[in-house]
């Protein structure tokens, strides 16, 4: 098994204008010159470089690392996907953890999530109005949209009953009535292989009562 300072090491070797440096908090601190090229299909080239602060968790990959970009070449605004204690929104935390799937280093987070966050910015910095990817509403509105497109539902109503079922066990959730408004239970529904392939990624925690950041209000 791959430890965590051996993953972190094998980052630096890649990013090498970046360093470890203290931290007030557990886990580990990198900061440095983040340098990124990047073509997608269809999408233009670009190579950038971001000066960043990279907070990796001591329970990463269960929890995912905080970006912050140090030189306010990104402004801090929620039009630039900002939050406001500086960190960067890559995504919902859910579509994240969809993102990480089957990821398990800090190479697959910055390749899987903070690149296509940089090379859409790097676009938009450039004078490409709006974000290449596309982009979320700020707020509930946004994790709103992004968990519509993960469970592959179409109506607010059925995005709450999906979380509703990711809150209770398997067993229990797929004697309901579907969210997809089938007629039939969850477990006979084809949404069930969805839901549970979610179930995976996250504990039934992520979607009780309270969790304000993960689930709609």
């Amino acid at each position: 098994m791959r430890t965590a300072s051996t993953d972190i090491a094998d980052f630096l070797l890649h990013q090498i204008e970046m360093e470890i440096v203290p931290g007030r908090h557990s886990g580990t601190v990198i900061e440095g010159l983040f340098s990124f090229s990047a073509m997608p299909k269809d999408g233009p080239s670009v190579t950038d470089r971001f000066r960043l602060r990279i907070a990796v968790p001591d329970g990463f990959p269960r929890t995912l690392p905080e970006v912050s970009e140090l030189n306010h070449k990104i402004a801090r605004t929620a039009e630039n996907h900002v939050n406001p204690d500086g960190t960067l929104c890559l995504g919902s935390p859910l579509g994240l953890r969809v993102a990480m799937a089957g990821g398990q280093s800090l190479s697959d987070f910055s390749d899987r999530c903070l690149v296509p966050f940089l090379y859409a910015t790097s676009l938009r910095l450039s004078g490409q109005l709006g974000f290449y990817f596309g982009e979320l509403d700020h707020g509930a509105d946004g994790v709103f949209q992004d968990y519509k497109r993960i469970f592959g539902v179409t109506t607010e109503a059925a995005t709450l009953m999906c979380t509703q079922m990711l809150s209770i066990k398997k067993r229990v959730a797929n004697k309901r009535q579907c969210p997809c408004s089938c007629g039939r239970r969850l477990g006979k529904c084809p949404l069930h292989l969805r839901i549970n392939s979610i179930r995976s990624l996250v504990p039934r925690s992520w979607f009780l009562v309270g969790q304000a950041r993960r689930t709609p209000p």
